[in-house]
């Protein structure tokens, strides 16, 4: 039996800054109304009140064919159809979280497991589809989710004004239109799991992990994080006091501060936004002074160092971050990250950031200027933001990332032997080796030397050009890396693509392969090497990797673009965020296949740690982090667990690098 349930809430914890773990387990978490649903019967509605208002029952009583209860403690037939039924629900983490902790404890709901739960937003992921209950229900055409009811489902979750929790009692339309509003929500998400295909047993094991790799959380520093923000704050009282003494503004009055650079010296400034400050300081026409200042700006709205204040915000009171991952995060199936954003934390610009965590516990700003006399202070505490997580008492943290594993997986798909024999021999560096083939010169010939510039060329070109990109992603690397090129981009782009014909064509097979397929729905076609297949079933085309996992994407079809024909899928696109009408290209194919097939290795190997004791506590891209008891297992082992040959993945070059300590590193 499968049931499908929702809850609405109230805390005074706050659940976007907070986290899941930390809102689930604050004291005054409580459950405002619970609906559920077995299979495909009639909505019921539980509300956790005594002696509720009458008109409550005469309203509601109309329109829920389900029972209609009220009461402390969970009824008998709800506590027993949690424990025997699969547990079904839009982000289901929240409602095991929830009910597990404070507000499921107070009122007697039994424990709910893991593997006992499905849930739709992770089959809404998988299938292409809005993560949002609303936004995935209007994709696929579903029972919508009510939006009369958002506003009450809003005032209820919260504290009012004066610190009061509003109650039915008091509010009794309004808690009508909350019930009204949990009872459409358990429709929805049952409509919509009816029209989604479900997981297969092997994503659903991933799923399965994911969860527990949130239950585990990371542990985090919290003297240390205390330590940064004392000399970080410290340090921006000095920068703003700088930025008052020139301007007569701070450096928080973004809008009086634009005025004040473009009446002195730039007027051409359009904001103060991190990509403009980012171009006008490299502008010649800018003032030296006016530079000077946007610098200082840009250092005293550093992101990186935000961290911290997101760390203590979400830290549990076992002192560690759970609920921090987001499964299915990305497209091609790579996770993603909540609150503290663990995946994009800024690379260290220093060599020793465990030595630098050490030296903050003196909170001595001029102490830390004079170590790191070359570097400013705020890149200097960002580079200690990744050694905040640590390993919990007795334990070891251990972390293993694939070498260059996208470029590997391009020369394979692709059937690149030339490339594949460099990685497989490991003596060149592969830059050295795409460089060869662009110059026409021997691999060791390919140095950066005066204006030629060759290996930052090569190396460029590989970044950037491997998924179709041109001379705009050649100029985009090169400011990322901060390399004024000498070379013109399109010639960079032009060599790198001769010296790559075997990628170029597989743009050109993919784009073709995937064309097919649309106009010939049922049918499945494969690009010439037979690794990557294309079909479409029902409302999706599927791009089958060669693990046997698919890639959906929704409502194809073919279109006249820049380009000439081209597949068109509904999605998110990536520039405005938005749910709309996406274009597909060679190098967009590619870059799916690439990145869901390292999410494929990755995940391969954290199932391998698992089944051997190394328990997953978190994952970076392409890296695994695990939490194991001092003197457990070893480099080799694990290395040895993360490459385990897979007959899918068959003449692939995959090489793991890692470490081990008590602070988590780059």
């Amino acid at each position: 039996m499968k049931v499908h349930i929702d809850i609405e809430t109230f805390s005074e914890a706050n659940l976007k800054t907070e986290g899941l773990y930390r809102y689930a387990q604050h004291p005054s978490t409580d459950l405002s109304v619970l609906c559920w649903a077995e299979d495909d019967g009639p909505v019921n509605v539980w509300m956790p009140w005594k002696n509720l208002p009458q008109k409550i029952f005469n309203e509601l009583e109309l329109e829920v064919e389900g029972a209609l209860l009220q009461g402390h403690l969970i009824p008998q037939v709800l506590q027993l159809t949690v424990e025997k039924a699969k547990i079904a629900a839009h982000n289901a983490q929240f409602e095991r979280v929830v009910l597990n902790n404070s507000a499921g404890i107070r009122h007697s709901v039994p424990h709910i497991r893991i593997e006992n739960t499905i849930c739709t937003m992770a089959k809404a992921a998988v299938h292409g589809l809005p993560a949002a209950l609303e936004h995935a229900a209007k994709a696929l055409g579903t029972f919508p989710k009510r939006e009369s009811g958002a506003n009450e489902m809003r005032y209820f979750a919260k504290p009012r004004k004066d610190g009061t929790r509003p109650t039915p009692y008091d509010e009794t339309d309004r808690f009508i239109t909350l019930v009204r509003y949990c009872i459409d929500d358990v429709k929805a998400e049952r409509d919509l799991d009816k029209h989604i295909p479900d997981l297969t047993e092997r994503e659903q094991s991933i799923y399965f992990l994911d969860q527990k790799i949130n239950e585990r959380g990371i542990g985090v520093d919290i003297e240390s994080v205390e330590n940064a923000m004392a000399i970080r704050d410290e340090y921006k009282e000095k920068l703003a006091e700088l930025c008052h003494t020139q301007t007569g503004y701070k450096p928080t009055q973004t809008g009086a501060l634009a005025e004040w650079i473009r009446a002195n010296g730039y007027p051409q400034l359009k904001n103060l936004q991190a990509p403009t400050v980012d171009e006008v300081v490299k502008d010649s026409r800018c003032p030296d002074n006016i530079k000077k200042l946007l610098r200082l700006f840009s250092t005293y709205n550093m992101k990186a160092v935000t961290k911290f204040d997101a760390m203590l915000r979400a830290v549990c009171d076992d002192g560690r971050l759970h609920g921090m991952l987001q499964y299915y995060g990305a497209g091609p199936g790579r996770w993603s990250s909540r609150i503290v954003q663990l995946q994009n934390m800024m690379r260290p610009v220093i060599k020793d950031a465990d030595n630098a965590i050490e030296e903050l516990r003196e909170r001595n700003l001029g102490w830390l200027r004079w170590l790191y006399h070359g570097t400013d202070v705020m890149k200097v505490l960002a580079s200690c933001t990744r050694g905040m997580l640590v390993a919990g008492e007795g334990k070891d943290l251990m972390a293993y990332d694939f070498a260059q594993i996208e470029s590997r997986i391009q020369a394979w798909l692709a059937g690149a032997e030339w490339k594949l024999k460099f990685f497989r021999e490991g003596k060149i560096k592969i830059y050295n080796a795409t460089g060869s083939l662009m110059f026409g010169i021997k691999p060791e010939e390919v140095v950066d030397s005066g204006e030629d510039q060759l290996y930052t060329a090569a190396k460029i070109g590989e970044l950037a050009c491997g998924y179709q990109g041109w001379a705009v992603a050649i100029e985009k690397f090169a400011r990322q890396m901060g390399i004024k090129l000498n070379m013109d981009p399109a010639d960079i782009a032009g060599k790198w693509r001769e010296a790559n014909s075997e990628q170029v064509q597989l743009w050109y097979d993919l784009t073709e392969t995937a064309m097919y397929a649309v106009k010939h729905p049922g049918e499945a076609y494969a690009i010439p090497n037979k690794k990557i297949m294309f079909k479409v079933e029902g409302r999706w085309l599927y791009m089958r990797l060669p693990s046997g996992r698919r890639i959906a994407y929704l409502d194809p079809e073919v279109q006249m673009g820049d380009r000439g024909e081209e597949v068109t899928y509904m999605g998110i696109d990536t520039y405005s965020r938005k749910w709309t009408r996406v274009s597909a290209y060679g190098g967009k194919w590619l870059q799916n296949a690439c990145e869901g097939i390292g999410r494929d290795l990755l995940v391969s190997g954290l199932m391998n740690m698992e089944d051997k004791g190394y328990k997953t506590t978190l994952t970076v891209h392409d890296e695994g982090v695990f939490e194991v008891p001092e003197g457990f297992g070893s480099d080799e082992e694990a290395m040895r667990l993360m490459t385990v040959p897979l007959e899918w993945a068959d003449g692939l070059p995959v090489k793991c690098e890692g470490w081990r300590g008590k602070r988590y590193r780059k």
